[in-house]
């Protein structure tokens, strides 16, 4: 009888208790970034078992002259990120300053459909970019 419990229990602790897994993970992970006259590059890799269609980052513009962020639009639509590949994106022609970007994952979408986004149990590490300097 007592054996049936602690199986019985063991059993409703796996069900209940979220298992500490892969999908607990970021599926992405911040390698590098440039900002060069009015071009910010970002290079990543995906870290998770399945390719992405779509990822999109927050890319905020830290001016601390102006006490601001400035909020940057940076999604890659359409994309195909194999699982374990360093990919590279750019985006061109943005009115960026010579300021740092904080760069951080906002929302991904696998090819099978499902969506990953950071919450407050799980997020990805951020990465801080710094204008080059000539």
């Amino acid at each position: 009888m007592r054996e049936q419990r602690i199986l019985a229990l063991g059993i409703l602790a796996m069900l209940f208790i979220p298992a500490r897994g892969s999908s607990d993970l970021c599926p992405v992970m911040l390698l590098s970034g440039t900002v060069e006259q009015n071009t910010l590059t970002i290079t990543f890799r995906n870290d998770g078992k399945s390719p992405i269609r779509t990822l999109e980052f927050n890319c905020n513009q830290v001016d601390a002259e102006a006490d601001k962020l400035n909020h940057i639009h940076c999604i890659e639509e359409k994309a195909h990120f194999l699982p374990g590949s360093e990919n590279t994106v750019r985006y061109n022609g943005l009115d960026f300053k010579p300021v740092p970007v904080l760069l951080s994952v906002k929302r991904i979408t696998f090819s099978d459909g499902s969506n990953w986004k950071p919450s407050k149990h799980t997020s990805c590490q951020a990465l801080k970019v710094r204008p080059e300097t000539k």
